[in-house]
């Protein structure tokens, strides 16, 4: 019984040693600044063309174009949430 005992808390110290090592090295998933389209009507849990309509009667949140492309910055969603919320604010 004493062996098994032994066996289980080697195994343990192994797989802690192994956790700690990956997590370590594990690389964090890249930063997004600037989000499409899609990305951004789902971050605001809203269809695409419900955002697509808001921007183009002027309402929805500031884009950034580059090239042909629209991207919105994540601090202008933000943005664009604090001036939507309702209620008393702290």
């Amino acid at each position: 019984m004493r062996r098994i005992v032994r066996l289980t808390c080697h195994s343990l110290q192994v797989m802690t040693h192994h956790a700690r090592h990956i997590s370590a090295n594990a690389e964090a998933p890249p930063l997004k600044l600037l989000l499409d389209y899609p990305a951004a009507a789902s971050a605001l849990s809203m269809s695409r063309g419900a955002l697509r309509d808001l921007v183009y009667k002027g309402r929805g949140p500031v884009v950034t174009k580059i090239g042909s492309r629209t991207f919105f910055a994540v601090k202008d969603l933000e943005r664009f949430i604090e001036r939507h919320r309702e209620g008393p604010t702290d």
